[in-house]
Formats: structure tokens, C-alpha cells, sequence
């Protein structure tokens, strides 16, 4: 099941019966739903926009400038470059590339 459609099912058990909660009690429920990660953008929710654009869930927009390279060439390229950059990241939190103090004895 798609991440929108998980995240709406939720949202619509949470409010389940808040039409019969006082303003104060339906207050507080929207205080409490915007505090959580994703219910919160789904608060005010296009029922027909989620149907028409749950097949893209999970996926990337890419754009090049060039108009030479197939699709499939710039979405390598893309993963290629996740592979630098979490190589780098690696890199930079690792124990043994960290550059060790030097302290003057002074």
C-alpha cells in the first residue's frame, strides 16, 4: 500500500469520532495530529489528488540541462552520485579518518 494512502488510513482512524467531541476536545486533537510526522500536511487532504498521484510514490523527479542523454543515463548518473556522496559521508564519520589533536605541552 502506498505511503499516502498508509498515512490516510491512519489521519481517518484518529478522527474517527470527532464529530461528537466539544470544540475544546476537537482543538486539541488538531494540536495533537500537527505535532505528527506526515498527518500533519494531511490535514486538509485532496481525496482525488492522492487516488490520481499515488502511483508516483517512491519515486524521484531527475532534469537535465542536456538533452543528449537518455533517461536511463541521467537516472545512472543520479545513483552514481548518491554512491559518491554516501561514500563521502562514510568517509567523514569514520573512526579512522579523523584527524587526530594535537596539543602543545606548553
Amino acid at each position: 500500500m502506498p505511503r499516502s494512502k498508509r498515512l490516510l488510513k491512519r489521519l481517518e482512524a484518529e478522527i474517527a469520532e470527532s464529530d461528537q467531541l466539544s470544540i475544546e476536545k476537537r482543538a486539541e486533537l488538531l494540536g495533537k495530529l500537527k505535532t505528527k510526522p506526515g498527518l500533519d500536511r494531511l490535514l486538509q487532504v485532496d481525496r482525488a489528488a492522492v487516488e490520481r498521484e499515488a502511483h508516483l510514490d517512491g519515486k524521484y523527479p531527475v532534469r537535465s540541462s542536456d538533452p543528449t542523454p537518455t533517461v536511463d543515463e541521467i537516472a545512472l548518473g543520479y545513483r552514481q552520485m548518491l554512491q559518491v556522496e554516501r561514500g563521502w559521508r562514510e568517509k567523514k564519520t569514520s573512526p579512522i579518518s579523523r584527524r587526530a589533536g594535537h596539543q602543545s605541552t606548553m
